[in-house]
């Protein structure tokens, strides 16, 4: 959602990423994490640069946010949840990844 606020995309788009959620719902890699490296392509392809240059961005900025994420969190919702039943973890989560995200496409 951050990315398409960011693009001023229609917001219905964030259904393209409805299904990493619950780790693509077999408590694989976090949606987050693989809907942000999603939202960094989505970015890079709206740049007004060449196509090697923006690929270089994006694989530049795709690296950044998977090395800030698994600096502060586990890769798979398996590890993150551990038996929670509560969802609270992944709303932090959510958040700090939007936080990052954000800094992520401005920059």
């Amino acid at each position: 959602m951050v990315s398409l606020r960011h693009l001023k995309k229609p917001e219905e788009r964030v259904w393209i990423a409805a299904g990493f959620g619950g780790g693509m719902g077999h408590q694989v890699l976090c949606g987050f994490l693989t809907a942000g490296i999603m939202a960094v392509g989505l970015h890079s392809g709206s740049l007004k640069r060449a196509n090697n240059e923006a690929q270089a961005r994006c694989r530049e900025r795709a690296n950044e946010y998977w090395d800030w994420w698994a600096s502060m969190a586990p890769l798979h919702c398996r590890d993150i949840r551990k038996g929670r039943a509560s969802f609270n973890i992944c709303q932090r989560l959510g958040k700090l990844a939007c936080t990052k995200l954000e800094g992520l496409l401005k920059a």
